[in-house]
């Protein structure tokens, strides 16, 4: 009894966790090179005889081409086709983006969030004011792999692979951002299927409490 208790509490956990990342890709529907989430799920097996297999999430990205809006700011930049912009974040760390949403810093150096500094060819931080070097593009065997730092910036994983350059169909389109690539009516088809789910995963919660007391106050007679 108590495996199937545990079992109903691992299924409201894991579409709780659904439910947010549904929420995520709807609120940031008009995000400029947001790439949206989708939560996948995997049977737990872990051998163990005290617990039942249960519903482990795992969250991915859903890469995909958003439409491309021209904003006439100079430093703005849009990806058409598969890559991401690096950039290299305070710590040395270097982390990527499908938004190019940029501005100058007090050196002239093109900064992305976090005050990121943006690469170019030969990972070097890009002065444009000084040069004509524009961003460069790498790409990923996986993007959907890549793991979410916030604020539109990610990291390679082992399932994403390692950086790569980007295929020649890829370019940097000047004034422009690629706009969200969150598709409405599928996330709220996905929200209403979630919404469902995870009220049959409190229903049988609740009975298994039940079914709990009902033990108890038997035994107790």
């Amino acid at each position: 009894m108590f495996e199937a208790l545990w079992g109903a509490a691992r299924a409201v956990g894991a579409y709780s966790t659904a439910l947010a990342v549904v929420a995520d890709n709807l609120a940031n529907i008009s995000t400029p090179g947001f790439t949206p989430r989708r939560t996948v799920f995997a049977e737990l097996v872990d051998g163990s005889v005290s617990r039942p297999s249960g519903l482990e999430p795992l969250v991915q990205a859903v890469p995909g081409q958003g439409p491309l809006v021209a904003t006439g700011r100079r430093w703005d930049f849009a990806v058409a086709g598969p890559g991401y912009f690096p950039l290299r974040l305070e710590d040395g760390q270097t982390a990527y983006a499908r938004s190019g949403a940029f501005s100058l810093d007090a050196q002239g150096r093109l900064t992305g969030p976090r005050g990121a500094l943006v690469l170019g060819a030969g990972g070097t931080a890009l002065e444009p004011l000084a040069s004509d070097n524009r961003p460069t593009l790498v790409s990923f065997a996986n993007p959907g792999g890549l793991h979410h730092l916030g604020d539109g910036l990610y990291s390679p994983t082992p399932t994403s692979g390692p950086p790569r350059p980007a295929p020649a169909g890829a370019r940097v389109v000047e004034g422009h951002l690629e706009q969200s690539s969150t598709d409405l009516a599928a996330e709220m088809a996905t929200l209403l299927a979630t919404q469902r789910a995870f009220q049959l995963a409190v229903r049988g919660l609740d009975t298994q409490d039940q079914m709990l007391g009902l033990a108890n106050r038997l035994k107790g007679t």
